[in-house]
C-alpha cells in the first residue's frame, strides 16, 4: 500500500509543477485552516527557513510575490516536500 501511495505522491509532485498563488499553495499544506490562517501559517513558514528564502530570491520570487512560477513552486516542494492531493484536495 506504501508504494502504491509513493507513486501517487510522485506523480502529484511531478505533474503539479505549475504556477500557484501564495493563497492556493496555503491551502495545499493546509486544508483544513481557513484560508486567512493558512496563508499566515505558510508565510511563516517560508520566513523561518532562510534557505528557502534565499533559493526563491534566486529564482526570481520577492516578499512581495503572490504568484509563484513553476521554477519557485519547485524551490517550494523540494524544501516542505509536495503537499500529498488526492481528487484535487490535498490531505
Amino acid at each position: 500500500m506504501e508504494s502504491i501511495q509513493q507513486e501517487v505522491f510522485v506523480a502529484n509532485y511531478m505533474l503539479g509543477i505549475r504556477s500557484f498563488t501564495r493563497s492556493e499553495l496555503a491551502m495545499m499544506y493546509m486544508p483544513n485552516l481557513s484560508k486567512a490562517t493558512a496563508l499566515k501559517n505558510f508565510n511563516n513558514w517560508i520566513k523561518l527557513n532562510k534557505k528557502l528564502q534565499a533559493d526563491l530570491l534566486l529564482a526570481g520570487a520577492s516578499e512581495n510575490t503572490r504568484r509563484y512560477t513553476p521554477k519557485q513552486v519547485k524551490v517550494i516542494f523540494e524544501a516542505f516536500d509536495a503537499p500529498y492531493v488526492t481528487d484535487n484536495k490535498a490531505v
